[in-house]
């Protein structure tokens, strides 16, 4: 028994750890934040916390800490991504604030045409598989039969099979980061150019 957190691929795959804490505060932000640092994460790299503070809805470092030092309780958790992913997804993050400022424009309907692209994640059913079906019943919108074929057409790449899976055999099939640079740097690009003719309004 006791307080457990998850790291990891969650909900399934993660590996719980042995916590024993629990964190409290009317600031939901300092709360997650104080989460954050007690797991050694930036708090500023999970973007609804960073959001959230723009919005004024609270604080990530003025705070007092009651109870345990966080030093004291500090544990290090493996992320749900790997670096590589990270680092796409810090240029996706550059990408939808980029495409936010070009309302108006005439490639603004582009840059979110392009996130969109590097965004999208598909599932795959791995050799790891080992029929047990359960991905068949989480699947909300019915896109995997009975033969574990993945219809691509209805999936909406919610990945819960994905989380669903005990077995780690549904792996997350995701556009190359090779790709996601160059796909941003040519929007970027394209705008710079437009800009410079004069062309970038309507």
């Amino acid at each position: 028994m006791g307080v457990y957190a998850q790291e990891g691929e969650g909900p399934v795959g993660g590996n719980a750890i042995k916590m024993d804490l629990i964190i409290a505060s009317r600031d939901v932000v300092a709360a997650d934040a104080t989460a954050c640092r007690i797991m050694g994460i930036n708090p500023y790299e999970i973007q609804h916390i960073k959001i959230a503070e723009e919005r004024g809805l609270g604080n990530v470092n003025n705070m007092e800490i009651v109870g345990e030092d966080i030093s004291n309780v500090k544990r290090k958790f493996s992320y749900p991504l790997s670096n590589f992913k990270r680092i796409k997804y810090k240029i996706l993050d550059f990408g939808m604030d980029f495409a936010s400022h070009l309302g108006g424009t005439t490639e603004e309907k582009r840059a979110y045409e392009v996130i969109t692209k590097l965004m999208r994640t598909n599932p795959v059913i791995s050799k790891e598989c080992r029929k047990c079906q359960r991905c068949i019943g989480a699947c909300p919108v019915g896109a995997i039969d009975n033969n574990l074929a993945i219809d691509y057409r209805k999936c909406k790449a919610c990945m819960i099979c994905v989380e669903a899976c005990p077995f780690h055999a549904i792996k997350s099939k995701e556009i190359s980061l090779l790709l996601a640079i160059a796909e941003m740097t040519i929007c970027v690009l394209r705008v710079a150019s437009k800009a410079i003719r004069g062309k970038l309004y309507k």
